[in-house]
């Protein structure tokens, strides 16, 4: 047999093929079956004809002719896509027809003299013949007979298969060919489709409707709950106090441990406001965008930084200054904190670009200072001039360089596992180390360092360096990558990310963790706060979850930052007014 006749076996879509008795490879010591899934029909020139089946050898003479048929049933496509259903809705029909040439001397004969005896018998050929000669037409009278909501609802495989059987009875017979099911079929109905679009939207309006009431009251209803308990709280204290007033920590005793923990949850939202958020800003790609706490579904204001510095990698907001501090890849912007104007820009003096970039900002004695692990500790005079590296990584080490912090006794930074100290004229002095871990965040409250690790551990240790070994105040099951002090009167409150806790608050001096934001299952890498709003970044860093004061529960809203700058955020920061109590508490 030529090659072409061999590989028709091989190729899926050859449905028949023939080929002549002297094509068919013969041999005194070995036979040549016909594969399977194939069976044959020999065909002799006195018209004597004969089925031959599949693994067995045909041995035809070189005058016989060979038909060759696949023995399975064939899955054929047919389709109208411009039908009418009985109430007169364009509608597309499609359908998958199982078919077969039974083996039988007849059925094929039959198959050499009609239409189909091409050589060879390709599926789309296939599909066309039967379109053709009836199918099509089938398939309208079909959908006729039948409304579109039927059409498109129901299984009527069985039934299409009845009517195309009974249409077509006269066509198939002629050819022998049968059809033994319909496998799958697809109706659609266009208008049907968008009318029934609109009416789920308008019920899904309708059941948001119900449930923002459902939400609304529920909230209200734990409102009053929250307020109730509060002034039971309240009595207690007022009655401690005995009318001279009191300090937090002379009064709290008067609580019992879990009236303590659940005052000082909501000390946040009764406290007097001394700063409130006027944005939530973050920064993607070299874009920075700006949120309004009470309307973050959309953003307010949006800047596109110049790439000259780089991709954008940080962002802080500095209160007295009211700018912003944006670490990029090879230096620092500063930027107005309300319109996003760009007041100055520091560079890096070296050459090349870096792949990551400063992660943190501060500003201190008239110099901004910016942290980032190829760099090192870079600062630069506020009123323009060169920058210089007071501190750099040597032959790889330290290999992290982060969380720029200002205090008033000089500027803090972490290298590694080590909290340092920069002072003007001095060397960087180790302050603490973590013992294990990287060190990812920190703050300074009081005369207290407090670091988080990639480890998931919150830990303290004295300024002074008397401590010896750093306490751990706290485990999470995430790393901590921000930390931020709140002062309320003479307590001090640590706010950080707790991983799938959501956002905690921790009570130095009473040694209680209050949770500030629930994450409703989700994990919450980083979070900021002013003393009117909470906000957390999730793990995957594309969505900020903000909790107001004055919202009753304790989830928050959950705002796309890739629908609304179209990438997942670097980092994020939150613009106050008034004085600021969020940054280093003395």
């Amino acid at each position: 047999m030529p090659a072409e006749a061999i590989s028709r076996f091989s190729e899926d879509d050859v449905v028949a093929f023939a080929c002549a008795g002297s094509e068919w490879p013969r041999s005194a010591l070995a036979s040549t079956p016909i594969p399977d899934s194939w069976f044959a029909l020999i065909a002799k020139p006195d018209g004597r004809r004969w089925i031959v089946p599949s693994g067995e050898d045909p041995r035809p003479e070189r005058g016989d002719t060979l038909t060759l048929v696949r023995n399975r049933a064939i899955v054929v496509p047919i389709g109208v896509v411009d039908a009418e259903s009985s109430d007169r809705r364009p509608v597309t029909v499609r359908a998958e027809l199982l078919v077969r040439w039974p083996m039988r001397e007849d059925a094929l004969d039959a198959y050499r003299r009609g239409p189909f005896a091409e050589n060879p018998l390709r599926l789309e050929r296939l599909a066309a013949i039967l379109t053709n000669h009836g199918g099509e037409r089938a398939l309208r009278e079909f959908a006729a007979s039948r409304l579109a909501a039927a059409l498109t609802d129901g299984d009527l495989r069985e039934a299409l298969g009845d009517f195309l059987r009974h249409a077509m009875r006269a066509f198939l017979f002629e050819n022998g060919l049968t059809l033994e099911r319909v496998a799958a079929l697809h109706c659609d109905c266009p208008s049907l489709r968008a009318e029934r679009d609109r009416a789920r939207a308008a019920g899904e309006r309708i059941e948001q409707i119900k449930s923002r009431e459902l939400v609304e009251k529920a909230a209200l209803e734990a409102a009053r709950r929250r307020v109730g308990e509060l002034s039971g709280l309240f009595e207690k204290l007022r009655g401690a106090a005995g009318g001279d007033g009191g300090r937090w920590h002379e009064l709290l005793p008067a609580l019992a441990p879990h009236e303590r923990v659940r005052l000082l949850e909501n000390l946040w939202r009764i406290m007097p406001d001394r700063t409130s958020a006027r944005y939530v800003v973050a920064v993607a790609g070299n874009d920075c965008g700006w949120l309004n706490p009470r309307l973050p579904g959309m953003i307010e204001r949006r800047v596109a930084l110049p790439a000259t510095l780089g991709k954008l990698r940080s962002i802080a907001h500095h209160a007295e200054s009211d700018s912003l501090l944006v670490g990029a890849a090879d230096g620092v912007w500063m930027l107005g904190a309300a319109g996003g104007e760009v007041r100055a820009q520091f560079r890096v003096d070296r050459d090349g670009k870096a792949q990551t970039g400063f992660n943190a900002a501060a500003i201190q004695d008239d110099r901004v200072y910016a942290t980032h692990s190829l760099h090192g500790l870079w600062s630069w005079p506020l009123n323009g001039g060169a920058g210089r590296a007071d501190f750099a990584p040597s032959s790889g080490a330290p290999r992290r360089i982060r969380c720029c912090t200002s205090a008033p006794d000089g500027v803090y930074f972490a290298a590694d596992d080590r909290v340092m100290r920069m002072r003007p004229g001095e060397a960087a002095l180790t302050i603490a180390t973590a013992g294990r871990g990287e060190i990812r965040s920190l703050a300074i409250a009081g005369e207290f360092v407090f670091f988080g690790t990639d480890e998931g551990m919150l830990l303290r240790d004295r300024l002074d360096g008397s401590q010896g070994v750093a306490e751990v105040c706290y485990r999470t099951d995430g790393p901590i990558e921000s930390i931020q002090a709140r002062r309320w009167s003479d307590m001090t409150e640590l706010v950080f990310p707790g991983g799938s806790a959501g956002v905690l608050g921790l009570f130095v001096e009473e040694g209680i963790i209050g949770r500030l934001l629930d994450a409703s299952g989700q994990f919450i890498r980083r979070a900021w706060v002013g003393d009117d709003l909470v906000v957390a970044m999730r793990d995957l860093r594309d969505r900020l979850i903000l909790l107001r004061a004055d919202d009753a529960g304790r989830a928050g809203q959950a705002v796309s930052m890739i629908d609304l700058l179209g990438r997942d955020m670097e980092d994020a920061c939150v613009v106050v007014n008034g004085e600021c109590k969020t940054q280093n508490a003395e």
